[in-house]
């Protein structure tokens, strides 16, 4: 699991630097990857890492602009992640904040349209351990995720788990004003115009 998500991460980078390294090729490679990692037992293992790899694996398809619309091969990489990190955060597998706000900005920008009721519902629940230490940006990258899947009317289930998240990171964001930048705030403060 390691090996995968830090190969798709590693061709995210290369993605961002120039846009001709996505290819036909690369394509096939994240299809052939997105295949490989939703029907197989090795992305929860270990179980003290599976939440970083899952993490990973998702950031890195939708920072190189792969959508669920894109091939069916994404959209089931990214139904089972909504199925699997619930389940980790219910079971307190160690999960830093970094590793719940990456997958939700993931699922945000890879357009995902299924529901993300459970993994909304035990972030909020788990606040306390699992946002722990959060930086600004972690925070902004959540709540500016939220704020976008709702805008596109994706099912999180109750408002209330939406808004405790929401609540927590503006706080988490003015906390750490001094450390947050520019980009931080905007998101922010984005996201509560469009809540």
């Amino acid at each position: 699991s390691m090996q995968l998500s830090l190969s798709v991460w590693a061709f995210s980078q290369l993605v961002g630097v120039d846009s001709r390294v996505r290819s036909k090729h690369l394509s096939e490679l994240v299809d052939a990857v997105a295949t490989y990692a939703a029907g197989s037992s090795i992305m929860v293992r270990p179980a003290d890492k599976a939440c970083m790899h899952w993490s990973r694996l998702l950031y890195g398809i939708a920072k190189m602009g792969f959508t669920c619309r894109d091939s069916q091969a994404v959209q089931q990489l990214f139904e089972a992640g909504a199925r699997l990190l619930p389940q980790m955060l219910y079971k307190k597998q160690p999960c830093a904040p970094q590793n719940v706000s990456n997958p939700l900005w993931a699922f945000a920008t890879a357009e995902y349209g299924g529901s993300l009721q459970q993994l909304v519902s035990n972030v909020a629940s788990n606040l306390g351990w699992v946002m722990k230490n959060a930086k600004p940006q972690e925070w902004s990258n959540a709540v500016w995720a939220l704020a976008t899947l709702q805008s596109h009317k994706v099912g999180m289930g109750k408002q209330s788990a939406v808004f405790e998240i929401v609540s927590a990171g503006v706080e988490g964001v003015v906390q750490q004003r001094r450390k947050a930048v520019a980009q931080d705030l905007s998101n922010t403060l984005w996201a509560l115009a469009t809540l």
